[in-house]
């Protein structure tokens, strides 16, 4: 495209953040006044994948994120990371350096959003911020007692707290069992299913070394 019709699509937008607002926006009908109907659509195609980036590093400047984590989000989302963030700022605890004060800068950004202290996506967030530390620690699990105590300080509210656990449950964020000792314990369902398929694979390589066993027996008792 020639400096001609950049200089037309400015002017004609108002001036260049008005012209990348548009862009931005895929707004087809205000370019199409300043280029033909294919060429305008044709530049918001190009220029989509451009957008998001320029999305989500405005995000990241406006609420502060560090930038190191940038690569490690836009590869986990792709081209919805922008979008993702912005539904749900609490699925940074995920990428966040583990320590206390994460949740701080996370939780602020939930709450410029406009996210209640109630929200469902709050409350799970602070469910796994909390195993996350757990899991940090190499610990897959955490007595009922102790992750509602810690969900109290976190959250600043017994209420929200027991609200948490249940929100939790319902939505298969974490589920529970019972320890050897009698202690109600509760942990992620991704741990669960980790643990679930080793012990499985353990057990499978466990009778087949008992199979092996005794084929071992037999053939050697018929020599």
């Amino acid at each position: 495209m020639g400096e001609r019709k950049i200089d037309k699509l400015i002017i004609g937008s108002g001036d260049e953040e008005c012209l990348i607002k548009a862009l931005d926006d895929g707004d087809v009908k205000l370019l199409s006044k300043y280029l033909a109907m294919p060429k305008a659509e044709e530049l918001c195609k190009r220029w989509a994948p451009l957008a998001r980036e320029t999305h989500l590093t405005r995000f990241f400047v406006k609420y502060k994120i560090p930038f190191y984590l940038y690569y490690s989000i836009s590869n986990a989302f792709q081209e919805s990371a922008y979008d993702e963030i912005k539904n749900n700022p609490y699925i940074l605890v995920a990428f966040f350096p583990l320590a206390r004060s994460a949740w701080s800068s996370i939780d602020s950004i939930g709450k410029q959003l406009g996210i209640s202290v109630d929200s469902d996506l709050r409350l799970i967030g602070a469910i796994e911020f909390l195993l996350y530390l757990e899991l940090d620690l190499g610990k897959t699990a955490i007595t009922r007692d102790e992750i509602t105590e810690r969900l109290i300080k976190l959250l600043k509210n017994k209420r929200l707290a027991v609200l948490a656990l249940q929100i939790g449950i319902k939505h298969r964020v974490i589920c529970s069992f019972y320890a050897s000792d009698g202690s109600l314990m509760v942990q992620s369902l991704g741990a669960a299913a980790i643990e679930s398929n080793l012990a499985t694979m353990l057990r499978k390589q466990a009778e087949k070394g008992k199979c092996r066993a005794y084929v071992e027996s037999f053939t050697s008792s018929s020599e």
